[in-house]
């Protein structure tokens, strides 16, 4: 089996990074987070006629769907950038971004791969906190418009 890799390496979590491309305002980059993770769904209806044989199916409806999870500290960041772009009073679940997540070996001269998260907005906000020694999160689930993997996209 082929494995994914860059310049003969296989890519990693530890060599992500995430830039946020705010609507109205900057762009936000970090490495300061612990989880990032998405989905998109393409869900179509079979169609079936008066036998029991299946007719077609109709191309359905696109869902995407995603989250990231922060270190507190870099996510308050985050989301005063997000604040400083708000076209009005509201909060700062109604400013969109784009979230352009890059993986490359720390050595790497060639391939990087890409996913793009277009059109992302908070949908919630969840807080992490536990004794212990790990370090506080915020995880912000997301409502995302498209997904784009290298530059293809499911629909």
């Amino acid at each position: 089996m082929d494995y994914p890799m860059i310049d003969g390496q296989m890519v990693s979590f530890a060599e992500i990074e995430i830039r946020a491309f705010i609507f109205g305002g900057s762009k936000f980059e970090t490495k300061d987070f612990s989880a990032v993770d998405w989905d998109d769904s393409l869900e179509g209806e079979e169609v079936y006629g008066a036998g029991p044989d299946k007719l077609g199916d109709t191309t359905g409806q696109y869902k995407a769907a995603g989250s990231m999870t922060m270190y507190r500290i870099k996510a308050l960041d985050f989301m005063s950038e997000l604040a400083r772009a708000k076209p009005t009073a509201s909060g700062i679940g109604i400013v969109r971004f784009d979230l352009i997540i890059n993986w490359s070996p720390l050595d790497a001269i060639g391939r990087v791969i890409t996913t793009e998260l277009l059109g992302c907005r908070i949908k919630q906000r969840q807080s992490s906190n536990a004794t212990g020694t790990a370090a506080g999160t915020i995880v912000l689930p997301l409502m995302i418009t498209k997904i784009l993997e290298d530059g293809v996209a499911l629909i």
